[in-house]
C-alpha cells in the first residue's frame, strides 16, 4: 500500500486523472481484507438484508474515522485505504476512496460525483447503489468539521 503524490492537469484532463486513481484505489481497496473486515464491523448491528441501512453505516463509519484535511500545496495526493486507516486524515478524495472501498467490499457498487464549477475540480463525493430503491448520494464530508459541500 502507498500513498502516490501526482501533479494534475488542470480542466477536463485533470478531473479524468483523479477519478480514474479514485477508481484503481477503490478497487484495490475492496479487496483489503482490513478494508473488508471494517465495514463488516461497521455492518455488525444492521439487520440482514437492509441494504440502506449498511451503506448508512459505513458511511457513518468513515465520517467519524477519518479527519478531513487539506493536500500539500500544489500536489494531489492519493492514499489508499488500507493506508489511510493508518494516518486517519485526508481530503475527499481519501475519504471516497475509503468508503468506496468498505461499501464495494461487501456488495454495494458505487459511483462518483465531482463539484466544482465547469471542468474545475473543487469536490468529489459518491453514490451507492441501494437495491431496489436506486442511486444514494454519499459525501464523507459534508458538514464536517465547520465544512459544507453539498451536492
Amino acid at each position: 500500500m502507498r500513498t502516490v503524490r501526482e501533479r494534475i492537469p488542470d480542466g477536463t484532463a485533470g478531473v479524468r486523472v483523479k477519478l480514474a486513481r479514485l477508481r484503481e484505489l477503490v478497487d484495490r481497496g475492496r479487496a483489503d481484507p482490513n478494508v473488508r473486515g471494517l465495514a463488516l464491523a461497521a455492518i455488525a448491528r444492521v439487520p440482514a438484508r437492509n441494504w440502506g441501512q449498511e451503506s448508512d453505516a459505513i458511511h457513518a463509519d468513515v465520517r467519524r474515522r477519518v479527519r478531513y484535511t487539506m493536500d500539500p500545496v500544489g500536489v494531489e495526493l492519493f492514499v489508499e485505504p488500507g493506508r489511510l486507516l493508518g494516518q486517519p486524515a485526508g481530503d475527499c478524495d481519501d475519504h471516497v476512496a475509503l468508503l468506496g472501498a468498505m461499501l464495494e467490499s461487501v456488495g454495494h457498487p458505487i459511483r462518483f460525483r465531482v463539484g466544482g464549477g465547469g471542468d474545475k475540480w473543487s469536490h468529489v463525493w459518491l453514490e451507492a447503489l441501494e437495491r431496489g430503491r436506486g442511486w444514494r448520494s454519499l459525501d464523507p464530508i459534508a458538514k464536517m468539521e465547520g465544512l459544507d459541500f453539498d451536492p
